[in-house]
């Protein structure tokens, strides 16, 4: 699996940005739309507090939702400075500090695998099994 999205190889996402609506035109107006593209290639999930479930505001993402997969055009987010170690995450408690970092934009283009320091077969046998990897 790729760690950068191109093309919406995931197909959560690529069904996300194809779909239509025949009573909205916009997908910030249609509450079924889970994730929205912008003009200049930013990805985002709508906030809808607008009338009839508009969208009022977004939240940018730069990770697909479904794959953890980082998004084409987020690089140039600064990720920030989370102090983390940068080596293997190997306790519960350094796995959820580095995937609450990650999720608030630490290891910027990295997928999340990369970010706790993990292969994907690592990050595929914890998602799958709870097995934590060894150092």
């Amino acid at each position: 699996m790729s760690d950068q999205i191109d093309d919406h190889s995931c197909p959560m996402l690529a069904r996300q940005l194809a779909q239509t609506c025949d009573q909205h035109p916009s997908p910030w107006d249609c509450a079924h739309h889970v994730v929205v593209r912008l003009d200049d290639g930013r990805y985002g999930l709508p906030v809808r507090t607008g009338p009839d479930g508009s969208a009022s505001s977004w939240i940018e993402i730069w990770h697909c939702p479904w794959c953890g997969a980082a998004l084409p055009g987020h690089r140039t987010h600064p990720a920030p400075d989370d102090g983390a170690d940068r080596g293997k995450a190997l306790t519960n408690e350094e796995i959820d500090a580095r995937i609450d970092a990650w999720h608030h934009g630490a290891g910027g283009a990295m997928a999340m695998h990369e970010y706790l320091g993990w292969t994907w077969e690592e990050y595929r046998a914890w998602a799958e099994r709870s097995e934590l990897p060894r150092d």
